[in-house]
């Protein structure tokens, strides 16, 4: 009896390598072994598709452009100055950014101003911030005076300097109708007042005719740097 079954169990064990041997079955077992092999491996994942990726750039277009429209919509834009009232410190042609968003202390002398035009409020002008709200603001001669100083020799009036250099006061008062352009006031300002004046006294419409404008009349903070 042992006999017999030590020579089945041989006879098992010969007929698996006869069948390890075979070039057949060694294919299949292979094959089998790389199957199970790709079951447990994770699926690698597929590249994007010439619709996904052209979807994600429109997506992205429009979500720039929806960012650029609140920007300029809510805080700041850029115009291109048509006049040349504000030269040579701001000349036509010259591309600046109007900052909509601004507070009290940004409305500072020498700030430049993008304002409606309180007589045509449809119509906007670039002026410069010369006197504040309580100062006394006098023109003499082409010569601007904030409570009776100089207004090139202020701390923060050093840009007159150079306005008086291209400004300068021909001898003879320069008439506008009526209006004498070079002597205006005194003028004491109320607390929301400001007093402006273009950067070209000959021809630029200021606060010599229009009068002192209000804060509210500020449509924004010009930066032309």
């Amino acid at each position: 009896m042992r006999a017999l079954i030590g020579a089945g169990m041989r006879f098992r064990a010969g007929a698996s390598a006869a069948k390890l041997l075979d070039p057949e079955s060694a294919r299949d077992a292979l094959t089998t072994m790389l199957l199970r092999d790709r079951d447990l491996a994770p699926a690698r994942k597929r590249g994007l598709t010439r619709l996904q990726i052209g979807l994600g750039l429109v997506l992205g277009a429009l979500l720039a452009l929806g960012v650029r429209a609140i920007i300029h919509g809510f805080f700041v834009y850029p115009a291109v100055v048509e006049s040349g009232d504000m030269a040579p410190a701001v000349p036509p042609g010259k591309t600046v950014y109007v900052w909509k968003q601004f507070s009290a202390a940004d409305l500072k002398r020498g700030a430049v101003v993008l304002l409606r035009r309180p007589d045509q409020p449809d119509r906007y002008l670039y002026r410069r911030i010369i006197g504040l709200p309580g100062e006394q603001v006098q023109i003499h001669e082409r010569k601007v005076f904030i409570n009776n100083r100089a207004l090139e020799d202020l701390p923060d009036g050093h840009f007159e300097r150079d306005i008086l250099v291209a400004n300068r006061y021909p001898g003879e008062p320069l008439q506008n109708g009526s209006l004498n352009r070079d002597y205006a006031g005194p003028l004491i300002l109320k607390q929301n007042q400001l007093f402006v004046l273009a950067d070209d006294r000959v021809r630029g419409l200021d606060s010599r005719e229009l009068g002192p404008l209000t804060t509210a009349e500020i449509a924004g903070i010009v930066n032309y740097d």
